[in-house]
């Protein structure tokens, strides 16, 4: 999977209707390559548009309305891919 990084701030951005964010949504539903695209971009775009270690911090925990992490969602679901990345 190959990504502008444009379009991986727009998924770090987007949100759904609930209020969750693009890496959650993308752990919970088992897509690795998304995942990992984000995770390998994020330092360089930090730098780039000034992304702070706190705003980082939230990203990588983001959580749903009933508090569940993507990562915990990702084991709950069995995606092994998402854990492993």
């Amino acid at each position: 999977c190959h990504l502008t990084k444009e379009q991986v701030l727009d998924l770090l951005k987007a949100k759904d209707f609930y209020g969750c964010p693009g890496l959650y949504l993308a752990m919970q539903n088992g897509h690795s390559d998304i995942v990992k695209v984000i995770l390998e971009a994020l330092p360089s775009l930090a730098q780039e548009i000034n992304i702070s270690a706190s705003d980082i911090v939230d990203l990588l925990t983001a959580k749903s309305l009933a508090r569940d992490t993507g990562l915990f969602m990702a084991m709950q679901r069995g995606h092994m891919n998402v854990i492993n990345t």
